[in-house]
């Protein structure tokens, strides 16, 4: 579905990440995960080529990212930052009518078949009933399932997700990402996202990456990496892990905070 190959990526001549790797099958959801610096956002956004690598290639479904148009990658990926923004006064129905804009020429307006989709987009994301709420009037939870549903109106195969649940509190967290889970799920999305909360990367995700400084410490499975070893050498944090009530996923219990040159 997706290759990453040999990325090596930064700003002015200084490299952030180095020998990145990774394959993503159709439907995983793969999520990011390390300590503020590592790297995880510059790995996301070299993916959504919205930062020209140094060096390496994307493949998406065999073809190199960057010789495909825009617009055609549009229509297959659709990339959400941390912080996303429309004026106060639009409609969350009128932000959401957005994501038919690659299949659109210049000068074509919305059809049949575009309101369709956009009446599935806002459907599926739970938003029905205050489709016509200005985005001024809507709670930070609310906003982040409008771009959500913005990004479903493109109807791409790949999401990225830069950490969508940043300034949200514990209820609004869990909302969004049980939504991309049950978009996931049911849609068969592949979902590539960048998380802080181990807890949440564990629960989620069917693979995580792991980065410390820039490159992959650790990639796999949340219950067969994820171990104490790891978690102290790359947060410097000790960890109680346990199994949830059914045996299946991890729940991590801070201990004690090292100092950084433990």
């Amino acid at each position: 579905m997706l290759k990453v190959k040999n990325f090596k990526i930064g700003y002015d001549q200084k490299v952030i990440v180095k020998d990145f790797n990774i394959h993503v099958k159709k439907g995983e959801i793969l999520t990011i995960i390390g300590p503020n610096g590592s790297g995880k956002s510059t790995v996301l956004k070299a993916i959504g080529r919205l930062l020209k690598p140094m060096d390496g290639i994307v493949h998406l479904d065999k073809k190199n990212l960057w010789e495909m148009k825009g617009k055609d990658i549009a229509k297959n990926m659709a990339c959400l930052s941390q912080r996303n923004t429309a004026p106060e006064d639009m409609t969350i129905r009128k932000v959401v009518t957005f994501g038919r804009n690659p299949h659109k020429a210049w000068f074509e307006g919305i059809n049949k078949e575009d309101e369709k989709i956009i009446d599935w987009a806002i459907e599926k994301t739970h938003l029905k009933d205050m489709e016509n709420k200005k985005m001024i009037h809507i709670s930070g939870g609310e906003s982040q399932r409008v771009w959500i549903a913005m990004a479903l109106a493109q109807q791409p195969k790949v999401l990225l997700l830069d950490e969508p649940t940043t300034y949200l509190d514990i209820n609004n967290q869990i909302e969004i990402l049980d939504l991309v889970k049950e978009l996931n799920e049911k849609l068969n999305f592949t979902v590539i996202m960048v998380l802080h909360d181990l807890n949440q990367a564990a629960k989620y995700s069917d693979k995580v990456i792991v980065l410390k400084n820039g490159e992959i410490q650790a990639l796999g499975k949340p219950e067969e990496i994820l171990d104490k070893d790891l978690i102290r050498d790359v947060y410097h944090v000790d960890m109680n892990i346990l199994k949830n009530q059914f045996g299946e996923k991890l729940i991590f219990i801070p201990k004690k905070i090292h100092g950084y040159n433990t």
